[in-house]
């Protein structure tokens, strides 16, 4: 099983076919499927934000598929369909209106928010600790991420207040 670093790629990784959008509407939605739990899976675990459309993202190229002249890697359209199916069902965000630069998310809106107010209700927020303040980073390092998580609080009647 091919590695990237720690992080075990899926089998389907190797088969050259799915760095080509497939024409046939069932599979690609499979693809897309696939492609959506790997990028997810991938940028948890690597503790990745962004992703930019041009961007040497180490997931959008495979340099071990052998049958082809260079690296096989995904083109701009099939990165921009991938990213576009995360948008879509909520776990990435487009950061710009050129759509180039994608936030990921890991965890939905709502769940960042719910998160943020478990980390203030568990983890005594309140007492101000310096140490607890750097606990936080886990839940991403966007300020953009956690105003809309506050955002989405305020919604519920439970905002956040930074000091």
């Amino acid at each position: 099983m091919q590695k990237l670093g720690e992080f075990k790629l899926p089998n389907f990784f190797n088969y050259p076919p799915y760095f080509t959008l497939q024409p046939v509407r069932d599979t690609r939605e499979k693809q897309i499927q696939l492609w959506k739990e790997l990028i997810i899976d991938y940028c948890k675990t690597q503790k990745i934000f962004v992703i930019g459309i041009e961007d040497e993202f180490p997931l959008f190229t495979n340099t071990v598929i052998e049958n082809f002249d260079s690296a096989r890697s995904l083109t701009h359209e099939a990165r921009e369909a991938l990213l576009s199916a995360l948008v879509s069902e909520g776990r990435a965000e487009w950061m710009d209106k050129g759509r180039r630069k994608c936030l990921i998310l890991w965890h939905r809106i709502q769940d960042w928010a719910d998160i943020l107010l478990q980390f203030r209700e568990h983890d005594n927020w309140s007492t101000g600790r310096k140490d607890d303040a750097f606990r936080i980073a886990y839940c991403g390092r966007y300020l953009l991420l956690l105003l809309w998580s506050n955002t989405w609080l305020e919604i519920c009647n439970n905002p956040l207040y930074f000091i």
